[in-house]
């Protein structure tokens, strides 16, 4: 990790993480102007609809926006949702798959036994 020497953040290449590294800080004021907070993200890419939805992104979004708002008691991570996806096909595609998993497939196995039987007889 980088080692704060004489209030400078110093970079020591033997301990650091190589990046690419998204980096996010969370800031409030304590002082006596108090009441002020920041949330910085290094990037906004888990923000897009392409990758909300991937590793916590949206509770990560939700809760600092909570966080800044000042309501701390709705930061929470979410139970995770199992959406089942539809499959919908048209008659022509269900009946290859009816055949290709009714007939084709059992009368695969069936050849190669056959097949297998024959030339241990033969043998």
């Amino acid at each position: 990790m980088s080692e704060i020497v004489g209030g400078k953040v110093e970079f020591n290449p033997k301990n650091d993480i190589h990046g690419p590294l998204c980096v996010g800080l969370a800031l409030e004021n304590t002082g006596p102007a108090s009441g002020s907070r920041a949330v910085i993200f290094g990037d906004a890419d888990f923000a897009s609809n392409r990758l909300l939805q991937v590793q916590g992104n949206a509770d990560l979004l939700v809760n600092s926006v909570n966080w800044l708002a000042g309501q701390e008691q709705m930061i929470s991570i979410r139970p995770k949702s199992f959406d089942f996806a539809v499959v919908t096909i048209d008659k022509e595609a269900a009946m290859r798959v009816f055949l290709l998993t009714t007939v084709v497939s059992p009368l695969f196995v069936v050849l190669i036994g056959g097949a297998v039987w024959f030339w241990r007889r033969r043998v």
